[in-house]
């Protein structure tokens, strides 16, 4: 999903294709399963259907529960090893998006991010109280490499 939704930012797809735009890049089973539906809905109404909808509907085929429970609590539990925040973002940026019923808002996400920042980035982060999940990241990204840079141990 992470790779069909970078497509639609970089095509600038509308919201209205974003679904038809999705289902040309299916292969295999995920092919198979998507013509199922197609054949049983028809192809005008699987056409109208929304990103987000769609989106639940390979989360509920493709996701069992117990998986995304494992997930959220990989979230839940997630750290910072080492001091190594790009790996930090990266899978935390990966588990936002599969695990979307803990961080159901940008505020949370946000929140959730930062909860475990260490202290003095932590605090710099919240007072600086980014808008997006972009910024935040990229300030903690900086202080970070700052503390790396300065010698200083930040985990």
């Amino acid at each position: 999903m992470e790779k069909i939704e970078s497509g639609f930012e970089i095509c600038g797809c509308p919201e209205e294709c974003k679904v038809k735009f999705a289902a040309c890049t299916f292969v295999d089973q995920a092919l198979s399963w998507w013509n199922g539906h197609v054949q049983a809905k028809t192809l005008p109404v699987v056409n109208v259907m929304h990103w987000e909808e769609l989106k639940e509907m390979l989360m509920a085929e493709y996701s069992p529960r117990g998986e995304i429970q494992k997930l959220e609590q990989e979230l839940w539990n997630l750290t910072i090893q080492n001091s190594d925040i790009e790996d930090y973002i990266s899978r935390f940026s990966e588990l936002a998006l599969l695990c979307s019923g803990m961080i159901t808002s940008k505020e949370k996400k946000i929140e959730r991010f930062i909860w475990v920042l260490t202290s003095p980035i932590q605090g710099n982060v919240i007072v600086a109280n980014p808008e997006s999940f972009d910024s935040a990241k990229r300030l903690a990204q900086k202080l970070y490499d700052h503390g790396d840079k300065k010698g200083a141990k930040t985990a």
